[in-house]
């Protein structure tokens, strides 16, 4: 538990960073794979290159409340780039390698960002008609210098480095600019404080709680992009000491899980449901005896759901470990505490799977202009056709109307460039 920040004494997410450097300077964070071998990330090896980041971003004029865009796909750069940002207190304006021309040029509009981080060259020339005007503002991280705009390579073979976070940096402030789509419209800009993000890494642990978090391995696919993977699957595992694996890609997620064995694992109920209907159609093309016992696992779930197992489905939940449910959880690498859904509703009968399998699985509910968590279901009390109850310091009503209004830390500071949006949005 030592590995864990007193949230109470955070006063930024950069400060996150710092108290895991100060307490274990040599413990490895990140991890990705290279020439088929996972290789890890000390945060001492990452604050040397926060540091050669941040004197650039001085030499390049970026100051407070500036904005930075970051076009990337999940990488441990993406991790640097953007403490860099915040430690100055300038503000990460993440976006979708996968965004469209259109989207990205009313981004660029909108926020008017000092400098623009792009991860290839690729986006460049996918970009190339907004791009070429401003190359002065751009920076690539993979790739070589063809461009003639700044690189990442050239940044961290400097030997000029001064790492120094401003300390001004107070928990009101901005930390991103989160552009969603909400239902229609154009994008809007969500602005998110430094406490908001604070706040959820606490809401999380709380809701843990019953895991005995200690040591833990995060498995990350979903986009940083997302407030959700940002959070759950960056900024929390960082206030707890965890380590997190890169996936390579999704069609090897599964191999990325023998090889990790990771605790954590946050994910979409786009997966889950893909998992299930590949286990479920090894099921039915194995022996009889095989499918007996998963649809004897399922039945005993289902009938003792919301009462106390007896004896008899005691014993024979143990029988069924051994002979079906201890090879479904292997399949996940054998460690795993708990899935956790979210972004979208989760089928109750894939989620009752997993649970009859023995595999956690919680769901919560959320939005990015809740930075996001507002509530999710915990260990004791999950049922999977929820979303639980409102998590720490929340609170949740529905209006006359049927929309969900939400109340505490977690929520935005308004949306970037529209107060008119903003007044309607937050009373």
């Amino acid at each position: 538990m030592t590995n864990i920040v007193n949230y109470k004494r955070i006063s930024n997410i950069c400060d996150l960073f710092e108290h895991q450097l100060i307490k274990n300077p040599n413990h490895k964070f990140l991890f990705s794979l290279k020439k088929n071998k996972w290789e890890g990330k000390t945060y001492k090896e990452l604050s040397e290159n926060i540091s050669k980041v941040i004197y650039f971003f001085k030499k390049r004029g970026v100051r407070s409340g500036d904005r930075i865009l970051l076009i990337s796909d999940n990488r441990i750069e993406w991790f640097i780039f953007d403490i860099a940002i915040m430690s100055l207190g300038a503000i990460t304006v993440p976006c979708f390698s996968t965004n469209n021309v259109t989207d990205n040029k009313f981004i660029i509009e909108d926020c008017e960002p000092k400098m623009i981080i792009i991860e290839n060259i690729e986006i460049y020339e996918k970009n190339v008609n907004i791009f070429k005007k401003i190359k002065n503002k751009l920076l690539i991280i993979d790739g070589s210098n063809k461009k003639s705009f700044d690189s990442y390579h050239e940044i961290i073979t400097d030997q000029n480095r001064k790492y120094s976070i401003n300390k001004n940096i107070k928990k009101k402030d901005i930390s991103s600019i989160i552009y969603t789509s909400g239902t229609s419209g154009k994008p809007k800009g969500v602005m998110l404080s430094h406490s908001s993000i604070i706040h959820n890494c606490s809401a999380a642990l709380k809701l843990l709680s019953n895991f005995n978090v200690c040591n833990e391995k995060f498995l990350s696919f979903l986009p940083l992009s997302h407030s959700y993977e940002r959070m759950a699957g960056l900024y929390f595992p960082l206030s707890i000491g965890a380590q997190i694996y890169y996936c390579e890609s999704l069609d090897k997620i599964n191999k990325n899980f023998i090889e990790v064995k990771p605790t954590f694992v946050t994910a979409v109920p786009r997966l889950y449901e893909n998992i299930y209907k590949k286990i479920k159609l090894k099921i039915e093309n194995s022996s009889p005896i095989v499918r007996y016992f998963f649809y004897k696992s399922i039945k005993l779930f289902n009938e003792s759901k919301f009462k106390e197992p007896t004896f008899y489905e005691k014993i024979m939940n143990l029988f069924l470990f051994f002979i079906i449910k201890k090879k479904i959880q292997n399949i996940f690498g054998g460690n795993l505490k708990t899935f956790v859904s979210g972004g979208a509703a989760l089928n109750p009968i894939v989620g009752d799977f997993f649970l009859s399998m023995g595999v956690n699985i919680l769901q919560g509910y959320g939005q990015t202009e809740s930075s996001p968590l507002i509530s999710c279901n915990d260990f004791d009390t999950n049922d999977t056709t929820t979303v639980g109850k409102p998590v720490m310091d929340v609170d949740v009503k529905i209006s006359k109307e049927g929309e969900i209004l939400v109340k505490g830390p977690n929520v935005m500071l308004g949306y970037w460039n529209d107060k008119t949006l903003t007044k309607q949005t937050i009373k």
